[in-house]
């Protein structure tokens, strides 16, 4: 039985105080692409119910590659470059 172990990523993202509706709508572009890109398993965003600025994407892809594409796809740069401002801090990005 060759049972293949998926990646997981927990990206956490502080963002600038009042700047969080911006965030989400950025976010919410990105989710939707991404949950269609072939190796996709999940991905979702969560947001702090006691730190309203405080989000992470739990993020689950079938291997490497699919993490790989995901990370060079147009619609994460867009994404990246687009919430660059509106970050308190650089992305904790940890990979399982």
């Amino acid at each position: 039985m060759d049972k293949k172990v998926k990646r997981i990523i927990v990206a956490r993202a502080a963002v600038k105080e009042g700047k969080e509706a911006a965030f989400i709508d950025a976010a919410k572009a990105v989710v939707k692409a991404t949950r269609k890109e072939p190796g996709c398993i999940s991905y979702t965003l969560y947001q702090s119910p006691m730190e309203s600025s405080s989000f992470i994407f739990y993020e689950e892809y079938e291997d490497d590659a699919a993490i790989d594409a995901h990370a060079n796809s147009d619609h994460f740069k867009i994404f990246a470059g687009t919430i660059s401002d509106i970050l308190a801090e650089e992305l904790d990005i940890q990979k399982f």
